[in-house]
């Protein structure tokens, strides 16, 4: 019975640590690859063909991401910042399976 609860614990704990993994490795990437322009008006001229109005643009944020080169364009595309909730989620979810795993185990361990 042991065995199974620490086979519980384990999964979850690898599930917690890779879900996290993934969700560093998402921001990080959304950071660097989105919103981290070295000119952010060449990059609106250039990259996207959109002039850049430098009263109404943002600048990057960390959350939600966002990089604006006037009031109508954004350069962050539309799935990042859903993603980045979805794999937020994830891993606190992960996390929390892993906590309850840990306390069942810890429960049956202590009725034993």
């Amino acid at each position: 019975m042991s065995a199974r609860h620490d086979r519980a614990v384990r999964l979850s704990a690898y599930a917690t640590l890779w879900s996290f993994l993934v969700f560093g490795v998402f921001w990080y990437m959304a950071a660097v690859l989105f919103t981290f322009n070295y000119d952010v008006s060449e990059t609106c001229t250039l990259s996207h063909d959109q002039t850049y109005d430098p009263e109404t643009a943002e600048l990057s944020s960390s959350f939600p991401f966002k990089n604006t080169c006037n009031s109508d364009f954004d350069m962050m595309p539309t799935f990042v910042n859903p993603t980045f909730v979805a794999l937020g989620a994830l891993a606190l979810l992960s996390l929390a399976s892993l906590i309850g795993a840990a306390v069942h185990r810890n429960k049956v361990l202590t009725r034993s």
